[in-house]
């Protein structure tokens, strides 16, 4: 019980701090946008091309968690028991099977 409300607290935290980053960073990005540029070593512009990397980072991982969560179970049952099948099948029977 102690484990489940510790690991929840911390995945609490870690998305709160996503989120916040994620606000700072538009921010940022809203103050900096029209800024003075000093040309190719800008240090604004390399930080506003940060911000937009890890957004875009953050946003990939994100809907690649979200296609995983909503993976249907039923579809790995069904992997998991051919592949059960496949373990338990000698050459021989494999041989009668492609004979029949």
């Amino acid at each position: 019980m102690f484990r489940k409300k510790t690991s929840a607290l911390i995945a609490f935290i870690i998305i709160i701090c996503f989120i916040f980053s994620i606000v700072l960073g538009n921010i940022y990005e809203l103050k900096n946008l029209n800024h003075k540029c000093i040309g190719k070593d800008c240090p604004i512009c390399r930080n506003l091309n940060k911000i937009q990397n890890n957004k875009t980072k953050l946003l990939i991982y994100f809907f690649g968690f979200i296609c995983l969560f909503n993976f249907n179970i039923k579809n790995l049952n069904i992997f998991y028991n051919n592949l059960r099948e496949a373990k338990n099948l000698t050459p021989v029977l494999l041989k009668v099977r492609m004979n029949n």
